[in-house]
């Protein structure tokens, strides 16, 4: 089973000035959950990167037409979230999910073998949510640990993935957690079983994500 990580818009998130908030301002306390999701993936991505390629999709600086530009090495430094410039894959995005724009990448991974994509990032129900539903119809089986996405604003992981019920009950989607996603990545391709599932098609179908889920 092989497998490479992708990560949506985990650089854009600190690299992006519009999308700091004011330190002594509410909204900026109520971000904090993206800066600990950040770095749960940056140590994810220290642990794996041995073992797998590694993809990151990113939203250009502005996206209005003309004007559209990347950012920089620098700027995509994003914590301890470095991604190496001579191994990475780096793809831009103007849409929600980064397939349409580069669907060349997918196909090629396709290819040679890859089959699961493990995915990470922000914000869940948006981009998260859109490169599920692509990936997915293309034929990928996808693994997001729940640990490693974030919404906009605090609340559970799960919210607004109810559409993947189905997915999850065939196995095309798996739900699982940290610890899970970085053992699967790192057993030899030949000896990989799917990791188990954090939340199961039961969990979905309760849809009750509150305290204590």
């Amino acid at each position: 089973m092989r497998a490479f990580f992708l990560g949506i818009d985990v650089n854009r998130a600190s690299a992006d000035p519009s999308l700091h908030f004011d330190p002594s301002s509410h909204h900026y306390h109520g971000s904090m959950h993206l800066d600990e999701t950040a770095q749960n993936i940056a140590g994810f991505v220290a642990e794996i990167r041995p073992h797998t390629p590694i993809a990151w999709a990113m939203q250009n600086k502005d996206t209005r037409p003309g004007h559209e530009h990347d950012y920089s090495a620098e700027e995509r430094a994003f914590h301890h979230v470095l991604p190496d410039e001579n191994r990475d894959t780096f793809m831009s995005k103007t849409r929600m999910s980064p397939y349409p724009e580069n669907r060349e990448f997918f196909e090629d991974m396709k290819r040679q073998g890859y089959d699961t994509v493990v995915l990470a990032g922000f914000y869940a129900s948006e981009c998260i949510y859109w490169t599920m539903q692509d990936l997915v119809e293309a034929g990928f089986r996808v693994v997001v640990p729940t640990d490693l996405i974030a919404h906009m604003e605090r609340s559970h992981p799960m919210h607004g993935f109810e559409d993947f019920m189905q997915d999850v009950y065939y196995n095309r989607v798996i739900f699982t957690d940290v610890q899970a996603a970085e053992y699967f990545l790192k057993c030899d391709e030949d000896q990989r079983n799917l990791p188990p599932a954090r939340y199961t098609w039961d969990d979905m179908n309760s849809m009750y994500f509150g305290p204590g889920s």
